[in-house]
C-alpha cells in the first residue's frame, strides 16, 4: 500500500521512509505540506504521514486541504508531532488527522497506527467498490422496472412517464406529437389454436417488427396484452397515420414463426390520434389517448387490418356523443384513413 511522508527534517524523513519500506509500504516523500498536496493531487495515497511544523505548509493546512478536496477515495491521515499539549491533539483532530504519533519516533508504534490505517482505508475502499456495483445494479433494475421482459418495449409506466414528458414539451414549445395504438387481429385465437407460448413468440416478434419500421426517436410500448402504444414527437396527425400504414402492411406481409410449421400470418388494427389536432389546445394527454384507442376498436370492428383516425370536431360536434354511442355499442362517427 501506498504512504507518503511529509516532513522537512531530512532525518526524520530518511528514518520514516525506511521504516515503512521495512515494514513493506511503498514510500512516497515530500519536504512541506505544499509538495504533497501536490502529489496527492497527482495519484491516489490513501495514507500520508505528515510532520505537524513544516515551512511553506504545515500539517494542518495539508490535512485540511485534504478534507476539503473531492477525492473519490478516503485519505487517511497520520501527525507526527513533538507536541502533547492537548489544544494542539484537538486542533490536528479538528483539521481533519485521523491518529498522531510522538516524536522521538518510535518505529513499533508508527506500525501499529499504519496497520490500524490500512485496515480502515481497506475497509473504505471495498465499501466504495460495493457502493459501485449497487448503483449499478440499481441502474440496471431501473431500466428493468420500465421494460417489458417478453419484447423489450418499454411497459406502461415507462409509456405514462414518456408521454407526460412529450406533452408538456408539446404545451411548452408548441410542437404536435402523435399517438398510435396498435392491437394485433383475432391474437386470441392464435393462443387457442397453437398455445400461449407460440402466441408469446409471435408478439414478440410482432413487436420487433414495429421496431424496425419506426423512425429513430420515436418511442414504443407494450401497454398490454397484445396492445402497443406508439408515440411519435414532432409529427402532425397524417404524418403519424402514414407511420401507422407502414406498420400495417409490414405486419400483414410479415412470416411469423417462420421457422414453424405451418407460419403465421396476422394481421393489426391501429388507432392514430395526434396533438392537438386530434382532441384540441390545452387537452390532456390521456384525452388523446383515449382518442386513438377508441379509433383503433372502431378500426378492428370493421373488420381489422387498417386504421382509423381521430380528429377534433370542434366545440358544439357530435363528438362527446360519439363517444356515448361507442361505449354503447356502436362505433363513432370517426374519419377513415
Amino acid at each position: 500500500m501506498r504512504v507518503l511522508v511529509a516532513d522537512d527534517d531530512p532525518t526524520t524523513l530518511f528514518l520514516v521512509r525506511d521504516t515503512l519500506r521495512r515494514f513493506g509500504y511503498e514510500v512516497e516523500t515530500a519536504s512541506d505540506g505544499l509538495a504533497a498536496w501536490n502529489k496527492l493531487k497527482d495519484a491516489e495515497i490513501p495514507i500520508v504521514v505528515t510532520d505537524l511544523d513544516m515551512p511553506v505548509e504545515d500539517g494542518l493546512t495539508l490535512c485540511r486541504r485534504i478534507r476539503a478536496a473531492a477525492f473519490s477515495h478516503y485519505t487517511y491521515v497520520v501527525l507526527l508531532t513533538q507536541h502533547s499539549a492537548r489544544k494542539n491533539l484537538l486542533e490536528g483532530m479538528s483539521a481533519g488527522a485521523d491518529d498522531f504519533v510522538s516524536k522521538p519516533l518510535d518505529p513499533e508504534q508508527l506500525r501499529v497506527r499504519l496497520i490500524v490505517a490500512q485496515r480502515i482505508v481497506t475497509l473504505e475502499r471495498e465499501l466504495r467498490e460495493l457502493n459501485k456495483k449497487l448503483t449499478t445494479l440499481n441502474q440496471g433494475l431501473e431500466v428493468l422496472s420500465r421494460v417489458d421482459p417478453l419484447t423489450g418495449a418499454g411497459n406502461r409506466n415507462a409509456f405514462q412517464e414518456q408521454i407526460e414528458l412529450t406533452h408538456a414539451n408539446a404545451l411548452r414549445t408548441g410542437h404536435s406529437y402523435g399517438v398510435v395504438v396498435c392491437d394485433l387481429d383475432r391474437f386470441k385465437q392464435v393462443n387457442d389454436r397453437f398455445g400461449h407460448q407460440r402466441g408469446d413468440q409471435v408478439l414478440a416478434e410482432a413487436v420487433a417488427e414495429i421496431r424496425s419500421i419506426v423512425r429513430t426517436g420515436d418511442s414504443l410500448f407494450r401497454y398490454g396484452g397484445d396492445e402497443v402504444v406508439l408515440i411519435i414527437p414532432n409529427a402532425g396527425l397524417e404524418n403519424v397515420a402514414r407511420v401507422a400504414e407502414r406498420i400495417c402492411d409490414g405486419i400483414r406481409a410479415a412470416a411469423f414463426n417462420a421457422e414453424l410449421e405451418p407460419s403465421l400470418q396476422i394481421t393489426a388494427s391501429f388507432g392514430v390520434a395526434a396533438y392537438p389536432e386530434s382532441c384540441g389546445e390545452g387537452s390532456h394527454w390521456a384525452e388523446l389517448f383515449g382518442l386513438a384507442d377508441e379509433a383503433m376498436y372502431v378500426a378492428k370492428r370493421r373488420g381489422g387490418d387498417g386504421l382509423e383516425r381521430a380528429p377534433y370536431q370542434g366545440e358544439g360536434t357530435d363528438q362527446e356523443q360519439g363517444r356515448l354511442a361507442f361505449a354503447e355499442g356502436s362505433p363513432p362517427k370517426l374519419t377513415a384513413a
